[in-house]
């Protein structure tokens, strides 16, 4: 199964898929999680094919250009062999 850009969504097959990788998830939250002004960005993963661990990444603006996005260390809630949380 092919990855699809983040935001897209088919009925037919209940999952989406972060561009360029074979990370699957079945729920996002974005927020300050930690009153930085940051935006962070988190991604429930789901593992039914093997481990596929929580993601959180960091938006940060900029001047002139794009966003930049980082991925932040997601601790103990990356959870590789969850279901959903």
């Amino acid at each position: 199964m092919e990855s699809c850009d983040i935001g897209q969504w088919h009925p037919e097959r209940p999952t989406f898929y972060l561009q360029g990788s074979d990370s699957k998830f079945q729920g996002v939250i974005a927020a300050d999680f930690d009153n930085d002004r940051e935006l962070e960005v988190f991604f429930n993963n789901i593992a039914y094919r093997g481990d596929s661990p929580n993601r959180l990444f960091r938006v940060s603006r900029r001047a002139d250009a794009d966003p930049l996005i980082q991925e932040l260390n997601v601790g103990d809630a990356a959870e590789p062999q969850g279901r959903g949380t």
